[in-house]
């Protein structure tokens, strides 16, 4: 009787009462693993692990930040994992049959499963309106295939979802057939640094000035091939550019995208990868906040005076918001189209003060194409076929960023 009354004995009770509630053995030993391959559109497809319940397939909250490129928050205590995007929120709860999509219940077709301090989230659910939306980017999953597509709203074809067509250069520097260009845009290449400005040094004695400005001109040889875009470069040479005479070239000249290239540094040699910026008031972190701190130190090499005047004009820039959702998209497409085309880690799309996007009239994104402190990093970048598969994938991005802005109204 004693045993009975003692405080473990009703700590045990406790535990079996509430277990059910945040361990759902019994749900999550029925759901047998599955491997499911997944494919952005036009690249080949890739294999990660899921679960099978019954008609229902699971997707891991992890796997899902990792494709759709967003940030994940995890609150263990309540048991909700939350993903953003441009500030959006996407949230679910522990054998929750809704989703919450920026403060909306969006009902689930099956429960979120929590296992293992792991969320699995139905991946019907990613086909929904609602997911759509807030990703951005439709998605179909096929059932018997196992094989969701991420890009298309129908299956793309199996042998080409295999393996990549291997076409000519001049093929791949072609703007798919079926879009109706309205116009030409216009496209600001700028490669970040230059003339007394080195940037970032890599450990092999490589400049990152260098680096940006080869990049650029691959870039821009992608782009003008297609005979549908008019291309600028802020500068051609080894040639000191100030910050707001960059944002400046891009305004003058009216035009519809601007894209800066640089390379990164880190105090760690293991960092390693490429990562897209878009324009923020707050950095989603402190290492995009590090990173906007060192890519704005650059004004520390204009003069005093034009460094005044032209804090004074960023500042003034602070409350110009309208192509930040714009420049989010952007980046997102540019960041899931480098991925495909080299093997460096993909880290993602994040946010920051950059003062050269600050200062830009159209949608501008910051890309920091690898690192040159990590050694393999720094190798890569200095190859000129990596270049040219990294640029690829930027010159694919773009393309498809393109073609939602410039079609025939309807």
């Amino acid at each position: 009787m004693s045993e009975i009354n003692s405080p473990a004995f009703w700590a045990f009770c406790r535990f079996l009462i509430l277990a059910p509630l945040f361990f759902p053995l019994s749900v999550f030993a029925e759901a047998a693993p599955v491997s499911i391959a997944f494919a952005h559109t036009g690249n080949p497809p890739k294999i990660v692990s899921g679960y099978r319940l019954g008609s229902n397939y699971f997707l891991s909250a992890d796997e899902m930040a990792r494709l759709y490129k967003a940030q994940i928050y995890w609150r263990p205590v309540s048991k909700i994992v939350e993903l953003s995007r441009s500030g959006n929120i996407l949230a679910f709860e522990a054998n929750a049959t809704a989703a919450s999509v920026s403060g909306r219940s969006i009902p689930l077709k099956s429960q979120v499963i929590w296992s293992a301090s792991e969320a699995w989230i139905p991946i019907s659910f990613l086909e929904s309106p609602a997911f759509v939306d807030w990703s951005g980017t439709p998605a179909f999953f096929d059932e018997h295939k196992a094989l969701l597509t991420i890009g298309e709203s129908k299956p793309i074809p199996v042998a080409a979802a295999r393996s990549r067509p291997q076409t000519t250069s001049s093929a791949q520097n072609q703007i798919p057939d079926g879009h109706i260009w309205v116009r030409k845009l216009r496209i600001v290449i700028d490669p970040g640094h230059g003339g007394k400005d080195p940037g970032a040094r890599g450990i092999g004695g490589t400049l990152e000035k260098d680096v940006n400005l080869k990049a650029a001109l691959e870039l821009a040889r992608l782009l003008k091939k297609t005979g549908v875009f008019e291309v600028k470069l802020t500068r051609h040479n080894d040639t000191f550019i100030s910050l707001s005479k960059r944002s400046e070239i891009a305004n003058q000249w009216k035009a519809d995208l601007f894209v800066s290239l640089h390379s990164n540094a880190a105090k760690n040699p293991r960092d390693s990868g490429f990562e897209t910026y878009f324009m923020s008031e707050k950095a989603s972190d402190p290492h995009a906040q590090r990173l906007a701190e060192f890519e704005n130190s650059s004004i520390n090499y204009e003069s005093k005076f034009r460094q005044e005047a032209e804090v004074q004009m960023l500042l003034g820039e602070l409350s110009k918001t309208e192509y930040v959702n714009a420049s989010s998209e952007f980046a997102g497409l540019v960041s899931r189209e480098a991925s495909g085309e080299v093997n460096i880690p993909d880290r993602g799309v994040e946010q920051a003060g950059f003062y050269v996007l600050r200062g830009t009239h159209a949608p501008a994104i910051l890309f920091e194409m690898g690192y040159l402190t990590n050694p393999q990093d720094e190798r890569d970048l200095r190859s000129e076929s990596f270049r040219q598969r990294l640029m690829r994938g930027l010159y694919t991005g773009i393309v498809e960023y393109a073609k939602k802005i410039n079609h025939p109204k309807k």
